[in-house]
């Protein structure tokens, strides 16, 4: 995903998340819990600046789900 986004977000944890201006919310580097919800919220902000639903769901090749109607 990031190889597709138009600016360089090459490197480890830190460096993709200060390049996206992500900021750890809590916890400390090389900490499971700490660095799984850094980088879920890396995968949203690149998900919100650089992808629409539709490239995204291509990128993942998943199929998009079907919208139930009510």
């Amino acid at each position: 995903m990031a190889r597709l986004c138009p600016c360089d977000l090459r490197g480890g944890l830190e460096c993709v998340a200060g390049k996206l201006g992500v900021l750890r919310a809590a916890g400390v580097a090389h900490q499971a819990g700490s660095d799984s919800l850094l980088t879920c919220q890396m995968f949203t902000r690149m998900r919100e600046r650089y992808f629409d639903d539709d490239t995204l769901t291509a990128v993942a090749g998943v199929p998009p789900c079907e919208k139930e109607k009510f």
